[in-house]
């Protein structure tokens, strides 16, 4: 009978070594990864008009405010001149499946309330993209659902 000495030992550890590196590799391919979005390359190439958005956003007087009670979100809109229309994005960062989109439809008072309470509680995106006239507006506000 053999005694067990170190070259015995590099033989386990690698042995080990590489079942473990195989067991990586199993559990990666199992992971699902999704792209923020499907045309992410072609929204790349559009970010600058999404920066001059931000920007319109940013030199209003009264941003836009969002207020997160319970499942619900109230969004309150400036007073402006013209008429508001445009989206809204209910983005999840991971899990695509519980994005949403609905269109602005402001009351009399500049505000709109979404219910979310079909959604799961967890960390979502609110996308705002909005127009005034000739003006474009962009907004994003990071919230969290209970």
């Amino acid at each position: 009978m053999h005694k067990f000495h170190w070259g015995h030992g590099i033989i386990v550890f690698f042995i080990c070594f590489i079942s473990f590196m195989g067991y990586l590799a199993f559990r990666s391919s199992q992971e699902n990864i999704d792209l923020v979005t499907d045309d992410y390359y072609r929204q790349e190439l559009a970010y600058q008009s999404q920066m001059d958005k931000m920007r319109n956003a940013q030199a209003l007087a009264e941003p836009v405010r969002v207020q997160v009670s319970g499942k619900g979100v109230q969004l309150n809109f400036p007073r402006l001149a013209e008429a508001i229309t445009g989206q809204i994005q209910i983005f999840r960062p991971s899990d695509s499946q519980h994005d949403r989109l609905a269109e602005l439809q402001l009351n009399a008072q500049g505000q709109q309330q979404l219910d979310l309470s079909s959604l799961p509680a967890g960390m979502y995106r609110l996308k705002i993209e909005w127009q005034a006239g000739p003006t474009a507006y962009y907004t994003e506000e990071a919230i969290h659902l209970k």
